[in-house]
């Protein structure tokens, strides 16, 4: 899964989420539950071993060029941007950080 144009839709959400997740420095049960329901446990482990490797520089970049390319209806953002707002709200908790995290996520997205 190296080349950008290798990932789905849901390797997108997998990393969408898996970085939102450490906005906080806390990944909650809830959180990481919401993440498995929506793209999958094995999805999820596999992009977070990718991510594990990678720089908050490279998952941003990661993010921006595959975002472009999965998010290309008008659509395909608000929904995006609103299971990440899911995301953060799992855990009952969108915190100071979250929202300032979310606020850079939409930015790249």
């Amino acid at each position: 899964m190296s080349q950008n144009s290798e990932w789905s839709k849901e390797d997108f959400l997998a990393l969408l989420f898996t970085h939102a997740m450490q906005a906080d420095f806390a990944v909650s049960d809830d959180e990481l539950e919401y993440a498995r329901e929506q793209v999958g446990e094995e999805r999820l482990k596999k992009i977070q071993d990718i991510y594990k490797r990678l720089t908050d520089y490279e998952v941003s970049e990661l993010i921006s060029e595959i975002g472009q390319k999965c998010c290309t209806s008008k659509e395909e953002r608000p929904r995006t941007l609103e299971r990440l707002e899911e995301l953060f709200s799992a855990d009952r908790h969108f915190t100071d950080v979250e929202q300032a995290f979310f606020i850079g996520l939409r930015h790249l997205i």
